[in-house]
Formats: structure tokens, sequence, C-alpha cells
């Protein structure tokens, strides 16, 4: 069942796991080389090492790989249960999917003297762990109690606050405050209620001083708009957020959603990534942007070529943007429109029949050749291949004011190309925009950036999207 004290520690979850691969593979090791155990008589080649020290890449490695099997797996989707049998089936999957991974790389690296017995004991070792941890986190947090908060008008939260009052939720789970707009009418009578029930005005102050508590926001259009601000800043003081999904979100297919009972329930995440998964993104962005360049060079010397010979102007158009947190920068491009293009119709959006392009830069354009120059801003750390699209300040001060949660989009580096971009087009409207920009806020990670890339090569290579 849902726990929501166990969703805040899902990262120890991890670092538990990590710790028990290294650990598994430094019992194999010890077994494997110091016991002298009939069943491995014989066994045990020359091509072992004689100190576990020489391990220590290949068992980071491994245990990485283990934590991305064991997310795929949804093992950190947690639910709370100290059944030891429970918990060896559910690890038993990513723990198999390991072992073969580890028996290819031997397999495909041509490692015949490795001994395979070796990677069995590890397995081994590291499925009784991960499932032993498991069951003795449960066993020692069984009495905790988790202190929700209801948001929403009573009518459309009441059915909610019966699940949790219920077995088996109201064991770990306790509704402490409901908070409801305008009056308490329909409420049960005070001395009948569990819970505090204030109004929807006292809510900063409550989770203010009471950040621990988790917040349940009911599906109310206008009642959303008028409590978004409060729960937002709730948000970025730590406290977590849940939602009950209108129709259209859970028709929208959003996976990261928990349950309660038949009830979803979709996390509000505001925390950008940070740590490895921002390193490696970052890695992977200056490896390619540096191999795309020396690769591109000549191409890009006659796109470059090109847009000098068919109009007068520069080839390369450049435009302050406003990136991260609000920071400007120089962004570049290939000039595909006539050189005073923002004098003659001002500086607005770009439309499907926009007279200032150059017959050049319509093709350019089309097949997004346009943004290659910006592999140097990618270089630079000012993009990312994959984010929202970087905006002028006026853009982002007008948006910003009108669209409630529209600066949200700034707490990630700007992308080349993005959600947006893939689903839409350079005449997409702004509104719309924002809101892929924001689901890719939400929900991003390195596998969503490649295939947000291979989407945006199948754009280039059929000129979609025009």
């Amino acid at each position: 069942m849902i726990h929501f004290q166990h969703m805040r520690r899902r990262k120890y979850f991890a670092v538990a796991d990590f710790g028990c691969v290294c650990l598994a593979v430094a019992v194999a090791f010890y077994v494997r080389t110091k016991i002298p155990l009939p069943v491995f008589t014989g066994l045990l080649t020359d091509a072992v090492p004689a100190g576990f020290q020489t391990f220590w890449i290949p068992t980071a490695v491994l245990g990485l790989i283990f934590l991305f099997i064991q997310y795929a797996f949804g093992v950190y989707d947690l639910w709370h249960s100290s059944s030891l049998t429970n918990w060896l089936q559910r690890v038993l999957p990513a723990n198999l999917v390991l072992l073969a991974t580890a028996f290819t790389y031997l397999y495909l690296s041509q490692n015949f003297s490795f001994p395979r017995s070796l990677l069995i004991a590890v397995f081994t070792v590291n499925y009784f762990l991960s499932a032993l941890w498991r069951v003795l986190y449960f066993k020692f947090t069984e009495a905790e109690l988790s202190e929700v908060l209801l948001v929403g008008r009573w009518s459309e939260i009441s059915s909610l606050f019966k699940e949790l009052d219920s077995p088996p939720f109201n064991s770990h789970i306790c509704v402490k405050a409901v908070f409801v707009p305008g009056d308490t009418g329909g409420l049960p009578p005070e001395h009948e209620r569990k819970f505090l029930a204030l109004p929807f005005e006292e809510f900063e102050k409550y989770t203010a001083e009471n950040p621990y508590a988790s917040v349940i926001v009911a599906p109310s259009d206008t009642f959303q708009k008028q409590a978004f601000q409060c729960v937002l800043t709730a948000a970025k003081r730590g406290v977590n957020i849940y939602a009950v999904p209108t129709i259209y979100e859970i028709l929208l297919g959003r996976l990261q959603h928990l349950r309660i009972n038949d009830l979803p329930l979709l996390e509000l995440r505001l925390n950008p990534p940070t740590g490895i998964s921002v390193s490696t993104k970052r890695l992977f962005d200056i490896l390619m942007a540096g191999f795309l360049l020396v690769a591109l060079a000549l191409p890009m010397a006659l796109i470059a070529l090109a847009v000098k010979l068919t109009s007068n102007g520069p080839a390369i158009y450049s435009q302050i943007r406003v990136g991260m947190y609000g920071t400007e920068f120089r962004i570049y491009k290939f000039r595909s429109m006539v050189a005073n293009a923002e004098a003659m119709l001002g500086l607005i959006q770009a439309s499907a029949n926009d007279p200032r392009f150059t017959k050049i830069g319509r093709f350019l354009r089309a097949t997004r050749l346009d943004e290659l120059p910006q592999l140097w801003n990618i270089l630079k750390g000012d993009m990312s291949f994959v984010g929202p699209r970087p905006l002028v300040r006026d853009e982002v001060t007008l948006f910003a004011s009108e669209v409630v949660g529209f600066s949200e989009r700034l707490r990630v580096r700007p992308g080349v190309t993005g959600l947006a971009q893939v689903n839409g087009s350079y005449v997409t409207s702004p509104d719309v925009k924002l809101k892929y920009d924001l689901a890719y806020i939400s929900n991003t990670s390195f596998i969503i950036d490649v295939q947000i890339l291979f989407r945006t090569l199948k754009a280039v290579l059929t000129r979609s999207g025009q």
C-alpha cells in the first residue's frame, strides 16, 4: 500500500541497492577465493585477480546498471510490505536481468576465461540482500503514520477521505487537516470530525509550519487555478504534492502515478534533475556537440555560403535569449529571413506563410538546419540538446504575467529541440508549447531525451512540423 513517508526516501533506497551490489561482489569474491567449497573446486581459474580492489570500477558500473533495472521494473514504486516472499518475487526479475546483462557482456567481450560461477555467486548474494533490507526496513517502519492534508471542495474530497480512513490505509496514513475554499459547509459536524477543517487561506501558513505533511489536491478547475500559486510555493519548500487527475490527464497516459485502491494520484515534481543525471546529460551534450561541430563543419560552411549568396546580410543571425534561471545569452542560427526582418513586422512569432523568409531560409526552417550553429551554444553551456526553447526577454515577461507557472520552464537549461518541437511546429501557439515544456520538465530523463532526439531526426528527414 502507499506510504507517503517512504516516497520521500526513494533516493536512499537507491543508495541501499547500490551498496547491496558492492557488498555482494565483495562477499562472492571472498567466498570464491578464500573458502574452499567443494562445489567450486577446480572452477576458479588464474584469470581472477588476487585482490578485490581490482573490481571496484566494474562493481560501480554493475551497481548503476542495477539501479536502472530496478527503476525500469518499478521496484521503487514503493508499497508497504514486510513479507519476505513478496519482496523475493518483486526483486527477482531485476536480478535476473542483471545476471543476463553480465553474461552478455562477457560473451561479447570474448572473456571466456572469467569464471561464470563468480557471477552466479554475486547474483545469489545480491538477490537475497536486496530483498532482505526491504523486509527489515518495513518491519522497523510499520508503525509510522504519514500525515496527509486534503485540499479541495468537500464534495470532491469526501470519497478520498473515506478511502484513506479505511483499512488498509488508516494504519499508515492519517488525514491531519482538510482545506476547503470559502465556508466549511457540507463537512461532517465538528464533534464527528477526525481532522482539522480549515479555510484555504490558512494553507500556506500550515504547510510552512508542517513541511513533513503530504498534500493531495482534488480535481476542480476553478479551485486549482485559485490554489495553484500557494501549492506551488509549498512544493518549492519541499512539501510533497499529489493531485487527483482529471479524466483528460488520465487519457494522456502519464505513467508516473501512484494509486490508492482504484484512485490514481499524480505526483508534482518541481526539483529539476541533480547530481548524476545532470552530469550525464552535460557530458553527453559536450561530447555530442563537439563531435557534430567537427563532423558537420563542411556542410555548415556550405549552408553559410548558400545563405550569403542568395540574400543580403550575414549568414549567421544572433539574438539575446533568456536561459536557465533567467540568465541571458546570445543564441546563433543560420539566417532564414531577410536581414531587416524585425524592422518589417516587428518581433513577432513566425507564421507558416511569413513573407520575411528567404527561399533557402524556408527550407532551413522546415528541416531545422538553421539550428546547427547552436551546437556552439551547447558546447558553451548556454543550452542543451533537449529542453524548452529559449525565448526573448519580452516574451518571457509577457507570458509570465499571463500564464500561471510559466516561470517553471526556466528551471532547466533551454534546448535546441524539445517535447514541444517534436509534437508541434514553429507556429504552435505559446500556451500549447508551455504545456509540453512543463510535461517534459516533470518527467525528464536521459531516456526521454534520446527519444526526443530520434523524433527530431525523423522530423528533419521528413520535413514534418513545418
